[in-house]
């Protein structure tokens, strides 16, 4: 048995994903890309994975989890799920920043463009916002995960910047990439942390939200 079973899961953004990696190798992967179904799909994904590959929860080495930022329900889904696999940390929790697990998955498209030297991860909240971060080739963070207007975004791009979103937002820019994010991705960055022994307790697992959450008023035009 070989002991570098992850299950990756993203919930962070429209897409509900799960996937089964071992050693960077992707085995299986379930993807709706059909929004706001991950309450109903996220544990369903897992046990299939288990299921179709004649696995126990005891055989898979680590939990990776897309931990944000993102949508604040895809998160708290996410986040319930894992915990939920993780108790007394077995198997390993691996909380994966979310602008993190893109900006590495597009870092060997940037090495071979001598005039590239960073990256920036966006991707889209609500309205007109974005959550962005910057890195430089190695996935060493530049700055810190910020939420800032189209306008403000637009204006940071630069000709040594590669743009990587899970929104085409910039789809006629040179240097930019369009992503969907997938457990996958989460995975392959799972790997970098679980190798350098990069843990999460998971009773201590809070997801990256950024901004304060905000619930909305559902009441205020019903009728008594």
């Amino acid at each position: 048995m070989n002991d570098n079973k992850i299950i990756a899961i993203e919930t962070s953004g429209g897409i509900c994903s799960v996937s089964l990696l071992d050693d960077m190798k992707v085995l299986c992967e379930y993807s709706v890309f059909k929004g706001n179904k991950h309450d109903k799909l996220c544990a369903e994904f897992i046990r299939r994975i288990l299921i179709d590959n004649d696995l126990k929860l005891e055989d898979i080495n680590a939990i990776a989890l897309s931990n944000g930022p993102g949508s604040f329900t895809g998160l708290r889904i996410g986040a319930a799920v894992a915990k939920g696999l993780t108790i007394n940390n077995i198997p390993k929790l691996i909380s994966v920043p979310t602008l993190s697990a893109m900006a590495y998955n597009s870092r060997n498209l940037c090495k071979d463009n001598k005039s590239i030297n960073s990256i920036l991860a966006v991707i889209p909240s609500h309205a007109n916002l974005f959550y962005i971060q910057e890195f430089d080739l190695d996935i060493n963070e530049k700055d810190s995960i910020a939420m800032i207007d189209y306008d403000t975004l637009n204006s940071k791009l630069k000709d040594e910047i590669f743009i990587i979103s899970n929104s085409p937002i910039f789809e006629d820019s040179l240097n930019f990439k369009y992503s969907p994010l997938t457990a996958s991705i989460i995975g392959n960055y799972a790997y970098e942390l679980y190798n350098k022994g990069i843990f999460t307790d998971s009773s201590m697992l809070v997801p990256i939200y950024v901004q304060d959450f905000i619930p909305k008023n559902n009441y205020e035009n019903i009728k008594f």
